[in-house]
């Protein structure tokens, strides 16, 4: 409701504090989406979040701070590949096809099974 309300003058830039935060994962997604297509209007979006992995899906760019201060700061694939090295990815064996698979192992993901999870360690 309050996204709505702040679409309603179609502005330029839109702040967004933590968006998500207590929505069940269906209205997650669904809010992702919407988010996405406010992106393609080239519209500025200034969001906070926790998540990591929001972040990573919706952002251009990103700063990532700590104690006031922004100790990182950039794309979030190049933060990724210079800061976070050695992620764990975990991906519910269910939806893996044997592509995804091979695409993960490609970039030199090699799995271990438990619990049910395809897990790729890089």
């Amino acid at each position: 409701m309050l996204l709505a309300i702040a679409l309603v003058n179609d502005p330029e830039v839109l702040f967004l504090d933590e968006p998500t935060t207590g929505l069940d994962p269906h209205a997650r997604q669904n809010f992702w989406m919407l988010i996405e297509s406010i992106k393609k209007k080239q519209k500025t979006i200034l969001l906070t979040t926790h998540y990591m992995e929001e972040a990573h899906t919706l952002c251009d760019e990103i700063a990532i701070m700590n104690k006031g201060k922004i100790i990182a700061q950039g794309d979030p694939d190049v933060l990724l590949r210079n800061h976070f090295q050695g992620a764990l990815v975990e991906i519910p064996e269910r939806t893996q096809t044997s592509k995804e698979r091979q695409s993960l192992e490609s970039l030199g993901a090699r799995s271990a099974r438990a619990n049910g999870l395809f897990k790729p360690m890089m």
